[in-house]
């Protein structure tokens, strides 16, 4: 289970072994370069939030997402009784999302994604360039590019909805403020936690 990185198999680059397989790239069409204080579709301007997955050990399967000002949002925890089970929680210990670890693991984040496979919730492109993602009946695609990983919606108008790097200690997770209007919050900090745990999710 952790002995590649899931994107390097389907030929995703990998920021934090720039040997690994696949290199930077994108499907075939034209998204923005840039992630930051951009405009919106609307012609609002785009606030990003940024959230770190901190640990000491860099073990993202124990660890606390913090925000700004260094607050704690999240806390990520894994009880390794069969079936193996990572939960992310609010300090208050609302659980809102969980990945069992069977041989193909299953995702569920509450209110957001009905318990179902990951590699059916994180689909693979059929040519290995991106994944999918659907939360709330739209569908959202998660683009590897340079040294980071992007959300984009997909359809006409591509946004960049968020971004996931990774630090020596910790992994970012940049998120617009459409995103969070869009309800996809938690589902997006549970996407980051799949897409850089190190194991396999198909």
């Amino acid at each position: 289970m952790y002995s590649n990185n899931p994107y390097a198999q389907g030929g995703w680059y990998n920021p934090a072994n720039p040997n690994a397989a696949g290199q930077p790239g994108h499907p075939q069409g034209s998204y923005p370069p840039t992630f930051g204080a951009l405009p919106g579709s609307s012609g609002t301007a785009t606030s990003v939030i940024e959230f770190k997955f901190n640990s000491f050990n860099i073990d993202i399967f124990n660890c606390v997402v913090r925000g700004p000002k260094d607050v704690v949002y999240f806390t990520v925890s894994s009880d390794t009784t069969y079936p193996e089970t990572t939960t992310i929680a609010k300090p208050g210990g609302q659980v809102i999302g969980t990945v069992e670890w069977h041989q193909h693991p299953f995702v569920e984040v509450r209110g957001q994604v009905a318990k179902q496979r990951v590699s059916q919730w994180l689909t693979m492109s059929a040519d290995s360039s991106h994944r999918t993602m659907t939360v709330h009946g739209r569908t959202y695609a998660w683009v590897p590019r340079g040294n980071g990983i992007y959300l984009y919606s997909t359809g006409p108008t591509q946004e960049q909805f968020a971004r996931i790097s990774r630090g020596q200690h910790s992994v970012s997770l940049e998120i617009a403020s459409q995103a969070i209007q869009a309800g996809i919050f938690e589902a997006t900090v549970v996407a980051t936690l799949l897409i850089q745990c190190g194991r396999y999710i198909d």
